[in-house]
């Protein structure tokens, strides 16, 4: 550990691997309980235009984790001052 990150530091990054982690669970439970296709886009009227698959409820979370990794190798990496 460099000697420039505190405790604050060190919180957060628990704090933002534990959320990563859990919205991942989520949307994995999400995928195996919902069966029918969740709809994707709506009109100004508020119907529903197009519908996806179960399975892309599992994109932000994907995309999220490198995110938290690349953020906590940075604090690592650079001073924070």
């Amino acid at each position: 550990m460099k000697p420039y990150l505190t405790i604050h530091h060190k919180i957060q990054e628990i704090i933002g691997v534990i959320t990563g982690v859990a919205s991942l669970i989520v949307a994995i439970v999400m995928v195996a309980v919902i069966k029918e296709p969740i709809p994707m886009n709506y009109d100004s009227e508020g119907n529903v235009t197009k519908y996806t698959s179960a399975g892309f409820l599992l994109l932000m979370p994907i995309m999220l984790m490198p995110t938290i990794l690349i953020l906590l190798a940075a604090t690592h990496l650079f001073p924070l001052n």
